[in-house]
């Protein structure tokens, strides 16, 4: 799902269970979907967010359960209780953990493979 208005990019869910070689990387599937999703001769706006929702990644749920109960967190059946916020100033090694998990470096992908498109963005927060 895209928000073409608000530079928001929705994926739900996210799972690597059915990728192969072959296939694009998951970045450029949804890097092309939003192209298409705008209008004809429309700018690409300023992509603000990507929001994933349902993420099945066995590696991915590991990192976020280990981040979870190093800070005397629940987690809980594989989801957090609660949202938290992850960034390199206030938790720089659980910020740099995340991004190495599969689902994030989806999202690293995009922004590096399209920096021009998404003019040069960078990762500031991971929410869980």
């Amino acid at each position: 799902m895209f928000n073409t208005q608000d530079g928001v990019i929705i994926t739900t869910y996210n799972s690597r269970a059915k990728d192969s070689q072959k296939k694009l990387f998951g970045s450029d599937v949804v890097f092309h979907n939003y192209l298409e999703e705008m209008k004809s001769g429309e700018s690409i706006p300023t992509l603000r967010a990507v929001i994933q929702t349902d993420v099945f990644n066995e590696g991915t749920r590991s990192v976020a359960k280990a981040a979870y109960e190093a800070q005397d967190l629940d987690f809980v059946h594989g989801h957090s209780l609660g949202w938290r916020n992850w960034t390199s100033a206030e938790r720089p090694y659980f910020f740099l953990t995340f991004l190495g998990a599969d689902n994030v470096m989806g999202v690293v992908h995009l922004l590096t493979d399209h920096s021009v498109a998404v003019a040069k963005k960078v990762i500031t927060e991971i929410r869980t």
